[in-house]
C-alpha cells in the first residue's frame, strides 16, 4: 500500500521561457509473494497527472489525466552483501515487469498502454580485492498503445538505488 506525490520537469517544453512541470499523484495497493529466491507481485495503481506550472493559457495536453491499471513483476535472484556494504557484493538477479493502463481499470481513454521491461544484473567479485565487484547490467523495454509526450522510459539521472529512493522502475540510472 503506498502513495507518492511529486513533480516532473520537462524544461521549456513550449518555448515560452518557462519550464513546464507535471504533478503526479499516485496511489497503489498490491501483494507480493516470495518463494525460493523468487517473488511475484501484483498491484493496482491509480495516478493523476496534471499541469503544476508552465502550461500556457488555453493549452491542453492529451497526456494529462488519470492513469490506472495493473502492474505485475517477477523477480528471481540471490544477491550477496555484508552489513557494512554500500552495494551488492556478488550474485545475480533478474526482474520482468508488465504494466497495463486501461479505461476499464479507470484510465482516461487516451492514456491506455501496455508496457513491458526487464532488468538483469550480475555482480562479479574482483580477485584479490575484498568487497570490490564489477557490476554488469542489461535492461530494456517496449511500450504499446498510445504514445505519451513524456515517454515511457528514462535514462540517466542523479538518483542512486536504495529502499529509501522512490524512483520509477522505468528510470534506468547510469
Amino acid at each position: 500500500l503506498g502513495y507518492s506525490d511529486f513533480s516532473v520537469s520537462y524544461g521549456d517544453l513550449f518555448r515560452t521561457g518557462t519550464n513546464f512541470f507535471e504533478e503526479r499523484r499516485r496511489g497503489f495497493a498490491g501483494i507480493g509473494i516470495p518463494f525460493s529466491g523468487q517473488r511475484v507481485s501484483l498491484n493496482y495503481f491509480f495516478e493523476d497527472r496534471r499541469a503544476h506550472s508552465g502550461l500556457p493559457a488555453g493549452r491542453t495536453l492529451p497526456t494529462l489525466g488519470h492513469y490506472a491499471g495493473i502492474f505485475a513483476q517477477y523477480f528471481v535472484g540471490k544477491i550477496q552483501t555484508t552489513p557494512a556494504a554500500i552495494s551488492q557484493e556478488g550474485g545475480q538477479r533478474v526482474t520482468a515487469n508488465f504494466e497495463i493502463s486501461d479505461r476499464i481499470l479507470g484510465s482516461a481513454s487516451q492514456l491506455q498502454q501496455q508496457v513491458v521491461w526487464g532488468d538483469a544484473r550480475s555482480y562479479v567479485r574482483m580477485p584479490y580485492a575484498d568487497h570490490h565487484v564489477v557490476a554488469l547490467r542489461a535492461t530494456g523495454g517496449s511500450a504499446f498503445g498510445e504514445p505519451f509526450l513524456q515517454g515511457n522510459f528514462s535514462l540517466g539521472g542523479s538518483l542512486g538505488e536504495s529502499p529509501f529512493v522512490g524512483a520509477s522502475t522505468r528510470l534506468f540510472t547510469l
